[in-house]
């Protein structure tokens, strides 16, 4: 089955956007929180985040440094922004006259009558607050198109420009969880459009200590990856947009106890390749064809590139979508076909959120995976590269709750609560030993139905304590038959500046036949770093001789569910405007499923080095 479609089908619809094209929704009543540098006339703002605007349009805050003071007129000044106090306002963290210029403040305002803002609270920021940083949080009280692809807004009376890259949605779609491209991508010029053109480079060594908890068998090794992606962006109108990806990949083996293997691999690989109109005739429904990123925000559910066709629909407090998608093309230049494991897949992926509360959302995944390759009949004899052990027929359904509650005047709560559940009919298929060619024959084929559940639960609290640290306890459980839907990552972020492995950087395993219980500790530092320390503790719900796609080289005994412990450090360091560095260590320790190797132990060291352009 084929779902490409032919270019010349594309062209008659690209020109009708061109000739015809529509315009971005105002950015007026919503509400936004921006961060920017003062230039002495406006707010130069390079950080937009879209924040519910069913809350009181009189209200905001403000995060800077103070400027000036007046004790007598209670007034003090941040940037050109003048906030009044009284005696009702409430001091956390610091009295009033602990107030001075130099001094970081984050001021919760209301808007009186005359225009004034009156602070409601006033509480002390970080020491490492950024000197010459504002951040705004209210209402656009009005917006004006300038030239230059920018916007002129005001938010609680404070003039700003933003660039529209920040608000149009189109743009948005570039930006993936864990990248921080620049402000200044480099632009030409095509038919009065910027086209942009960007990307990363970076460099991972990765290091692997005992993965067969056996430290007399030679599984050490070092490697060496790096990966070179370049990204181009061209938006014809305001709201489509043409996106191409693509990547070169290398890596080397370092070092191998025993001896290493000197191959050098590399690889070009095809990425994102899209094309997409937003906000079709303003009626909140946008459309997406081509290779496109699909990516829930816990990437519990998915984050995965597919071929495949998605609409949107969008409107305040409310996100629909549904996409339907199967691999059409070889994906990268190492491969002899399309992975025997994604050929012939049919997927129909849906995603609906609604946030019912300004601080609490539901949203609703589902997704049905249709395998029609040709299983074969026994005896048939299959190269190796194309064999195939199951093809199945599956469906995904669930709910995830996500929120925030503020516990008081020095405590804030996050919780999420993800649940899901599966079933279908699975075709496995046993191949026999391979022979000189490269060639396996088909054994034996059986079918059974199959059907899960998982829970995935946890809570963050983030407190005023010294050094502001952050406590996160989580638990999971994914029952026998469960599996996860094949394309999640299960990467997340806490509330540092780094993305990790939610079940350990060492083990990753899939949430199946499993207890996962988490315990975590994460601290900011410097003004754009921090650092987590997780604990993870694994049992087994019924005792079984596997753990599903586990990184461990070593199998339990399928007669304890003990599996072990692992401990991970997780720093993260975002300080400069174009590099991102990133150290991950973990230790993972053995328990009784693993018979005389219970308490021993193994390791990994991964260090990341981004170059954003």
């Amino acid at each position: 089955m084929n779902l490409g479609l032919p270019l010349s089908l594309l062209w008659p619809v690209f020109l009708m956007f061109l000739l015809h094209p529509t315009q971005a929704a105002s950015l007026k009543g919503q509400r936004l929180k921006v961060t920017g540098r003062w230039n002495g006339s406006s707010l130069l703002i390079y950080k937009v985040k879209f924040r519910d605007p069913r809350k009181n349009p009189k209200h905001g805050q403000i995060s800077g440094i103070i400027g000036k003071i007046d004790f007598q007129k209670k007034q003090l000044s941040i940037g050109p922004i003048a906030v009044y106090w009284h005696d009702k306002t409430r001091f956390q963290q610091l009295e009033a006259q602990d107030l001075k210029p130099g001094k970081a403040v984050k001021v919760k305002v209301k808007i009186n009558q005359k225009g004034e803002l009156i602070a409601k609270t006033i509480q002390a920021e970080s020491d490492n607050f950024p000197v010459d940083e504002i951040v705004l949080l209210g209402a656009v009280e009005n917006t004006l198109r300038l030239s230059g692809d920018r916007n002129r807004i005001i938010i609680l009376g404070i003039t700003g420009v933003v660039p529209e890259r920040l608000t149009n949605p189109t743009l948005q779609l570039t930006r993936r969880q864990d990248d921080a491209r620049p402000e200044d991508q480099f632009r030409i010029n095509l038919f009065g459009r910027p086209l942009i053109i960007g990307g990363e480079f970076g460099l991972t060594p990765r290091y692997e200590e005992d993965l067969k908890l056996d430290p007399d068998k030679d599984d050490d090794r070092l490697r060496l990856s790096s990966q070179l992606q370049l990204e181009i962006f061209y938006a014809p109108t305001t709201m489509t947009a043409i996106f191409l990806e693509g990547r070169v990949d290398g890596e080397i083996e370092l070092y191998r106890e025993g001896g290493r293997d000197k191959t050098v691999k590399r690889r070009v690989r095809r990425g994102e390749t899209w094309f997409f109109w937003g906000d079709i005739l303003e009626s909140g429904v946008s459309f997406q064809i081509g290779r496109q990123n699909f990516q829930d925000r816990r990437e519990w559910w998915w984050d995965a590139n597919l071929d495949a066709a998605r609409i949107y629909y969008t409107r305040p407090f409310f996100h629909f979508e549904l996409g339907i998608g199967q691999e059409a093309l070889v994906l990268s230049t190492d491969d002899d076909g399309i992975d025997a494991k994604q050929d012939d897949v049919l997927r129909i992926l849906s995603r609906t959120r609604w946030q019912w509360d300004s601080s609490h959302a539901l949203s609703f995944f589902f997704l049905h995976q249709l395998d029609h390759s040709s299983t074969g009949n026994i005896g048939d004899q299959v190269r190796e590269k194309q064999a195939d052990n199951s093809d199945a027929t599956l469906t995904w359904g669930g709910m995830r709750a996500t929120g925030s509650l503020d516990l008081g005047d020095h405590l804030e709560m996050e919780y999420w609560l993800d649940n899901a559940w599966m079933g279908g009919r699975e075709r496995r298929i046993h191949f026999g030993g391979t022979d000189k060619d490269s060639v396996k024959r088909i054994d034996a084929i059986d079918g059974r139905d199959v059907f899960g559940w998982a829970v995935d639960s946890g809570v963050i609290l983030e407190t005023d304590l010294p050094f502001h640290p952050t406590f996160t306890l989580a638990y999971a459980v994914g029952s026998r038959e469960f599996r996860q839907t094949g394309l999640q990552d299960n990467n997340v972020r806490f509330r540092g500046v780094d993305r990790f492995r939610l079940y350990g950087e060492l083990l990753r395993p899939e949430l199946s036949n499993l207890h996962i219980w988490t315990v975590a500790l994460g601290f900011p530092l410097l003004q754009s770093s921090s650092v987590e320390i997780l604990y993870h503790k694994y049992n087994q719900v019924r005792t079984e001789p596997f753990l599903r796609k586990a990184r461990l080289r070593a199998k339990p005994n399928g007669d304890s569910r003990d599996i072990g412990h692992e401990l991970n450090i997780v720093l993260g360091l975002e300080e400069w405007k174009r590099l991102e560095l990133e150290l991950t260590l973990g230790m993972f320790w053995a328990g009784e499923a693993f018979d005389k190797l219970e308490g021993k132990t193994a390791w990994n060291a991964i260090f990341k080095m981004n170059y954003n352009f």
